[in-house]
C-alpha cells in the first residue's frame, strides 16, 4: 500500500509591487499536526473513516446542528476508533438537528449553543463560536 498525502498543495499566485510570487498552502501538515478545529455539517460523508481519523487527531470537534446527526449515526456504525465521541461544541438554529442526539451529547459534557440568527449560515456561526470556545477554553 502506498502513502499519498491526502490532500494536494495549494497554490495561490501572490502579487507585490514588481512581481508574483507563489504561495504554497499544503494542509497535510495542518492535518498532521492535528492543530485545526473540524465541524461536521449536515451532509452525507463519503469517507467515514477518514473524518473519524480526522476527528481523532482534532484539536477541536464541532457538529452543527444537523450534522450532529450525522455524527451520532457515524459513531454508531463505525468499525473504526473513536477516541472521544463527543464533540467540544454544537451550534446551530437546531431546524435540522435531532434533539436525541443533541441531548445524548449534551450528556457527556458536550456544550451547545443555540444559534437562531439567520442573516449568517450555522457553518459560519459555528466558526464564531470556535473562535470564542478557543479563547475560553484553550487547547
Amino acid at each position: 500500500m502506498s502513502h499519498q498525502s491526502p490532500l494536494p498543495p495549494f497554490s495561490i499566485p501572490m502579487s507585490t509591487k514588481s512581481q508574483i510570487l507563489p504561495l504554497t498552502w499544503s494542509p497535510s501538515s495542518i492535518l498532521k499536526s492535528g492543530n485545526y478545529a473540524l465541524c461536521v455539517l449536515n451532509q452525507p460523508v463519503a469517507n467515514p473513516s477518514l473524518l473519524v481519523n480526522l476527528w481523532n487527531k482534532a484539536q477541536y470537534r464541532a457538529t452543527v446542528d444537523g450534522g450532529t446527526s450525522i455524527w451520532s449515526s457515524i459513531v454508531n456504525n463505525t468499525t473504526e476508533l473513536v477516541k472521544v465521541e463527543n464533540p467540544d461544541l454544537i451550534t446551530g438554529d437546531f431546524d435540522s438537528a435531532d434533539q436525541a442526539h443533541v441531548s445524548h451529547f449534551q450528556g457527556l459534557g458536550t456544550r451547545v449553543v443555540q444559534t437562531p440568527n439567520q442573516d449568517q449560515t450555522d457553518f459560519t456561526k459555528c466558526l464564531e463560536q470556535l473562535g470564542e470556545l478557543a479563547k475560553s477554553d484553550p487547547k
